[in-house]
This record gives C-alpha cells, structure tokens and sequence, in this order.
C-alpha cells in the first residue's frame, strides 16, 4: 500500500514493464498540474474584469454566440 503501479514502455523495448510510483510523486505531479492550470487561469480574471469595464456589453455578446451555437448548432 502507498505505492501506485504504472504500465511504462522504455525505448527499444516492445514489452510494457510495471514501474512503482511512490504517493509523494503522483502527489507532486498533481500539484504541479494544479500550479500549471492556476498559471493559465489566474491572469485572465483580472483582465476579464479590465474589459467588462471597457466593454460592458462584451460579454453579454458573447454568451449569446455561445448559447445561440449550442442550443441551434446546425445552421446553413
């Protein structure tokens, strides 16, 4: 217990090899992919705000594309 097992394929080799990962590995790979995401979100919440100050009604305009392309997706 405390270990995961991951199918791994090494370079040259056809046969799939089981590797043990240690908790606190798969641990720090899930942080790293939280950190990752939060990197990719975070600056564009204040930017959104900068533009529905800029725009108010950009996006009003938007969710209307949006929805509108969801519920009638097949249009001529």
């Amino acid at each position: 217990m405390g270990r995961c097992l991951a199918k791994v394929t090494a370079m040259g080799s056809s046969r799939p090899v089981e590797v043990s990962l240690p908790r606190s590995v798969l641990r720090g790979y899930g942080l790293g992919s939280v950190a990752t995401g939060s990197f990719g979100t975070v600056p564009g919440l204040p930017l959104n705000a900068l533009l529905d100050l800029a725009a108010p009604h950009t996006r009003e305009v938007l969710l209307t594309a949006v929805l509108d392309r969801l519920l009638r997706p097949s249009r001529p």
